[in-house]
């Protein structure tokens, strides 16, 4: 079953509404944070986006977390992804 602020970001992509039992939201909310916008202006992986993509996915999920969290972000900017 998809979360309330799931529903919301369907409709909104710019909403701020987050449900922090939700992984999706929680992925969302990495993807609209200052360390993954400081590393994707640094070209690198900052240690606190880094720290993010762990306790989020697993130290052994943070390639695919970071591809998953590149992949929302598009979608907040509006690219067809």
């Amino acid at each position: 079953m998809t979360c309330p602020a799931c529903l919301t970001f369907e409709i909104n992509r710019k909403t701020g509404s987050f449900n922090s039992k939700c992984k999706a939201c929680r992925t969302r909310s990495i993807a609209q944070g200052q360390p993954f916008f400081q590393s994707m202006q640094a070209k690198r992986r900052t240690a606190e986006y880094r720290r993010q993509l762990e306790v989020q996915f697993g130290k052994a999920g943070v390639e695919n977390g970071h591809v998953e969290v590149k992949r929302v972000a598009g979608l907040i900017r509006g690219e067809v992804v």
